[in-house]
């Protein structure tokens, strides 16, 4: 690595298609960069990636030096292209651009990081612009992203040592004449050059001996001596770890500060290999730094890499294995309908936690064994796992606000809401509009309220599309009573795509279908008479796509997601790798509503059912109102023991 950031970073963050961003890095070497790598999260639906690197700017980044393309980047993992050449130069400041195209592109950067990233203010891009128009400036920095190449050979420093006695000194030559009346001599004295040089080298140049006639010349030899630099040695990576034989629960101390790493800035990577095998990549991240502390979920043999790469691009690691008993470990107790229960330790990307989840249910269970990679009990602590929970949804740590109330109207196609710290609606009645990073709080639509009051936090009217709702944090005035609020988000006959939102005491309506991914909703309000759900679709519209939320319903009516045919028929709907919880059943499959049917094809896959609020995961099960002949169910388990769940 000579330029960026080789860490997988934490916080998971995201471009629509068309829009580009930039994140600034300082050389630490003079090099040549003729390649370029970038982490693609998983989840990822851009179809291409545009990379580039750009010059410094007087407000951000200024001309494009070099770009390159990757064309269907695999998602959780780096990808890299190759990149015309670039001098860079030690000291200097350069920024790493990406942009997505076909799809929204999924990446990793650093939230709340030393740096400043800047948007691009051109929407709608193909390729990197040639000179950058600074837009907005997000505390999200660095990026995940990184150039290599080779080193720069340095410049020999040479220094003079000139011999004494009338000498002339020009271009590295010593020269000293003696005028005669019969001819002209010219002795050429010896003269010492000593430089610093990146290689170990020395060399002695004799320099050659000429005579004529009318000149006579005597040269002795010129000693030319380089004492040399050579690179810093090759990280060595090494560490201990302590308490010697920990428990479930028990956090471990990590301690890689013995490791050497010459050439900084170095990167830590702390991971489990999940078998005695090296991955190819990173598979189970546990964190970054010299050290850490760990806290392990699970029993069993974890294979705990350090994986160090200097500012050349070295990298060096080290495994050990730490046995992890179970002494000490919180339970997990589950029951299964009609379905055999898997349930072993395994190892995990969880951070440390620990649960105890106890049902009971008068259905009879089997038990067998078999082994899993994957960590239990996310609903505790969904981030830990890679879900969305409040510490990676809604507004993002560090943004400055605005306050407004009442209503805020967009009448403007294209138009951006950002930074609003809003007592209100906003109602949108424009094609394109983007409302990100804003605070909403509002007080329903009951009567009586004496705040500023609205069906909806965002309410967008019919016939308009483009909508982009994305890290927002949307709640209710108030969890019970008239100023409880129904829906978070209330798109009437639209297709939306909302990311990143963080929705407390409020149903999203998604209208006429679209894209519902990577978003927390606790559905805690009480309104007599309501549904409760965290996402409302009455059919009529588009597919819609619900992939990656955590969805949780403590109300033992209704459900986490609601399919209905209220408005039409159930074409395309896409359930995937979900969190969810509770409800009177988790999901209703689109076959309640007197409207329209389901057509299908409806897919359900990957998603864990937890049972945080009811044995049966919602107060009656987990399922109804499906058209079970257009339904695809699989790969959905049991968030307590990763038991396949059956339709």
């Amino acid at each position: 690595m000579l330029l960026g950031d080789a860490s997988v970073e934490s916080n998971r963050d995201y471009l629509p298609p068309g829009e580009a961003e930039a994140f600034p890095t300082t050389a630490a070497l003079a090099a040549t960069v003729n390649a370029i790598h970038v982490y693609v999260d998983t989840h990822n639906g851009a179809r291409a990636i545009s990379v580039g690197l750009y010059a410094n700017g007087a407000s951000g980044p200024g001309r494009l030096l070099a770009a390159a393309q990757i064309s269907m980047p695999p998602a959780g993992k780096w990808s890299s292209a190759a990149l015309a050449p670039v001098a860079i130069a030690a000291g200097t400041r350069y920024w790493i651009a990406i942009l997505g195209l076909g799809g929204t592109l999924r990446y990793r950067d650093r939230a709340s990081g030393p740096c400043a990233a800047q948007t691009s203010a051109q929407g709608g891009l193909r390729s990197l612009p040639s000179s950058w128009s600074p837009g907005v400036n997000y505390a999200t920095c660095p990026l995940s992203v990184y150039l290599s190449g080779q080193l720069a050979p340095l410049e020999p420093v040479i220094s003079l040592e000139p011999p004494a006695g009338g000498e002339e000194i020009s271009g590295g030559t010593t020269k000293t004449s003696t005028s005669t009346t019969s001819a002209t001599s010219m002795t050429a004295t010896s003269t010492t050059l000593s430089s610093s040089y990146p290689s170990s080298l020395t060399s002695t140049t004799t320099q050659s001996t000429r005579s004529t006639s009318a000149i006579s010349s005597t040269s002795t030899s010129t000693s030319i001596t380089t004492s040399t630099t050579s690179a810093p040695p090759a990280p060595s990576a090494s560490f201990t770890y302590s308490p010697s034989a920990p428990a479930v629960g028990q956090v471990v101390h990590l301690n890689g500060s013995g490791s050497s790493c010459a050439a900084a800035p170095c990167a830590y990577q702390w991971s489990d290999d999940g078998s005695p095998t090296p991955p190819e990549s990173i598979l189970w991240p546990l964190g970054s730094g010299a050290e850490l502390e760990y806290a392990f979920s699970e029993a069993g043999t974890k294979y705990v890499r350090l994986t160090i790469t200097d500012a050349l691009g070295r990298v060096a690691s080290v495994e050990h294995d730490i046995v992890v008993s179970s002494s000490g470990t919180t339970t997990s107790t589950s029951s299964t309908t009609a379905v055999t229960s898997s349930s072993t330790s395994s190892a995990t990307t969880s951070t440390s936690r620990t649960s105890t989840v106890t049902t009971t249910s008068s259905v009879t269970t089997t038990s067998t064994s078999s082994t899993s990679t994957a960590p239990l009990d996310c609903v505790v602590l969904p981030s830990a796992c890679g879900y969305p929970d409040q510490s990676n949804t809604g507004v993002p740590a560090g943004t400055t606000l605005t306050p407004a109330s009442g209503e805020v109207v967009v009448r403007t196609p294209g138009s951006v809401v950002k930074g609003l710290k809003l007592a209100g609606t906003i109602v949108i009645e424009a094609n394109d509009v983007h409302v990100e990073d804003s605070e909403i709080t509002v007080y329903g639509s009951q009567h009586g309220c004496s705040e500023p009051c609205g069906g909806a936090g965002i309410l967008v009217r019919p016939g308009v599309s483009g909508t982009v709702i994305s890290h927002d944090t949307i709640a209710g005035g108030a969890e019970s009573g008239e100023n409880a609020l129904e829906f978070c988000i209330h798109a009437e006959s639209n297709e939306t795509t909302v990311t990143y939102v963080y929705s407390h005491g409020c149903t999203l309506d998604a209208g006429s279908g679209g894209l519902i991914e990577d978003n927390y909703c606790l559905e805690s309000f009480e309104i007599p008479g309501e549904h409760y759900e965290c996402i409302y679709y009455g059919g009529g519209g588009g597919p819609i796509t619900i992939r990656h939320n955590t969805l949780l319903n403590p109300h033992g009516q209704t459900a986490a997601i609601f399919l209905s045919s209220d408005f039409g028929n159930e074409t395309e709907d896409r359930i995937e790798e979900n969190l969810l919880a509770g409800g009177g059943f988790v999901i209703y499959g689109g076959g309640s509503g007197s409207a329209g049917s389901v057509l299908g094809p409806v897919i359900v896959e990957g998603n864990r059912f937890s049972r945080l609020y009811y044995p049966e995961g919602g107060y009656y099960g987990i399922a109804a109102y499906f058209n079970w002949a257009v339904t695809t169910w699989s790969g959905n388990v049991w968030d307590e023991s990763l038991a396949l769940v059956p339709e």
